[in-house]
């Protein structure tokens, strides 16, 4: 179940997930969430930052980093964020659990570590479930 809950960028498509083929394990999963939630990594190469948060909507919410919508964000010191990592959470708390545990790594390496590596990504996932 975990592979299912970890995407790496190079095949990610924010709406992805959200609703999945009629029939198939993950459709009937799905539907015990009625939101999913993801912890995502976005990274500017403008100002070679990443910045991690989370949010229930990856489309909105990249938007709003890109257009500055939070006035004193860090996000808003640049407008070319992109995806680098999203990881899809099973609830709000379990999201708020991740991101906390990136952010508190202070690293990095930690992070472009979890884009590299999905046993890395799945053992985290897997220890805040």
């Amino acid at each position: 179940m975990v592979d299912a809950l970890v995407s790496n960028t190079s095949e990610l498509n924010p709406r992805a997930g959200s609703t999945p083929a009629p029939g198939t394990k993950a459709s009937a999963q799905a539907g015990a969430f009625s939101l999913m939630f993801y912890v995502y990594i976005i990274y500017s190469k403008l100002i070679d930052k990443y910045y991690v948060g989370s949010t229930s909507d990856l489309t909105t919410r990249l938007s709003e980093h890109n257009q500055g919508v939070y006035t004193g964000s860090f996000t808003k010191r640049s407008a070319d964020w992109e995806y680098f990592l999203v990881i899809t959470c099973i609830h709000i708390i379990h999201a708020r659990k991740v991101e906390a545990h990136i952010k508190k790594m202070h690293s990095r390496k930690y992070i472009e570590n979890l884009h590299k590596y999905e046993s890395m990504r799945e053992a985290l996932v897997r220890r805040y479930l």
